[in-house]
């Protein structure tokens, strides 16, 4: 997954760099830094941004009710990045080691923000989380380009281009990775499901029991079907 940009949009911001606490905070266009803790939001739209340790940076930006939540040393989160993508919510808890020209981060919302300035396709109700360090080029994870898309990583992303991406134009994705050196993808089109193992049969069990206590599946494979079955 290619690395996007941290936070650009200018708002009013209070700083206080010689803060021993790395944290900062942003409500609609209103940041507080300390340390080196950043957090931007755009005025109006209702976003929130919290960023906590050295160098984290949360970015809610542009669209309407974003989410964005950077817990770690260099940790990135960003959401939103363009009017018409709402709702998004970026979470990165855990380090980022690596800080060349590819770091990763966590994105949820519009494409561009990981595929850069002329991929403008928005993403509402997006959600982006991961839990665990990046260590890599281009690791991290992106709900980006669609609309209802779900991607998470647990664990440490240990390697270059690691990590789980949905959405892309498509809706009603899913995408869910676990351990050291694993890609998921649901990119292909729309309600695609991806789940890495696929033998991770808690994650899909886990899953499916939030919309019927009852279900259950045999393996993640089955996922995309038990899924759908319960509608």
């Amino acid at each position: 997954m290619a690395a996007g940009p941290r936070c650009g949009v200018s708002v009013d911001r209070v700083d206080d760099p010689s803060s021993p606490f790395n944290f900062a905070y942003s409500f609609d266009g209103v940041s507080y830094d300390y340390g080196t803790a950043t957090a931007t939001t755009t005025a109006g739209t209702g976003d929130v941004a919290v960023a906590y340790g050295n160098d984290a940076s949360a970015s809610a930006t542009l669209g309407n009710y974003d989410y964005a939540m950077a817990d770690g040393t260099n940790a990135l989160a960003v959401s939103g990045g363009a009017a018409g993508s709402n709702y998004d919510s970026a979470i990165d808890i855990g380090n980022i080691t690596n800080t060349g020209s590819l770091p990763g981060g966590v994105f949820a919302g519009n494409q561009d923000l990981v595929y850069g300035a002329g991929q403008n396709t928005s993403g509402s109700n997006d959600f982006a989380l991961q839990v665990g360090n990046l260590d890599g080029n281009g690791d991290g994870v992106a709900a980006i380009g669609g609309n209802n898309d779900s991607a998470t990583y647990f664990g440490d992303q240990n390697g270059d281009n690691l990590g789980s991406t949905a959405g892309l134009g498509g809706n009603g994705d899913i995408a869910s990775a676990s351990g050291t050196s694993d890609t998921a993808a649901a990119t292909t089109g729309s309600n695609v499901v991806d789940v890495v193992p696929t033998s991770d049969t808690t994650f899909a069990t886990d899953l499916l029991s939030l919309f019927d206590p009852a279900a259950t599946t045999g393996t993640a494979s089955s996922l995309a079907t038990d899924f759908l079955s319960l509608f």
